[in-house]
């Protein structure tokens, strides 16, 4: 999970002379906790700001795509911050389906 790390152990000589390494998953600390945390959230607010930059030009005004389905979606960008109570597992939501007139 995103709060657990490997700890190396020392390597070992089986009795074929063969060196392997061991590891042990432990949970990291507090501050380190804090820290994936924010990371995790940082993350999701750049990937918020580019999907709404993605979509800017559906609320110009001479679009001819449903705004009112747009800008409810990209309300739910804005308030996923809000809403997502585990930043490590939850969906993005689909924008509209829009065909663009050429």
């Amino acid at each position: 999970g995103p709060y657990e790390k490997l700890v190396e152990g020392i390597p070992s000589k089986d009795k074929d002379g063969k060196w392997y390494r061991t590891f042990t998953k432990t949970e990291i600390s507090a501050a380190e906790q804090e820290v994936v945390l924010a990371t995790q959230w940082h993350k999701i607010r750049e990937e918020r700001t580019v999907r709404l930059a993605e979509c800017d030009w559906t609320q110009l005004l001479d679009t001819s795509v449903n705004k009112e389905e747009w800008a409810t979606y990209r309300q739910t960008l804005r308030d996923i911050t809000d809403n997502v109570t585990d930043p490590f597992d939850f969906t993005w939501p689909n924008p509209p389906v829009t065909t663009q007139r050429t």
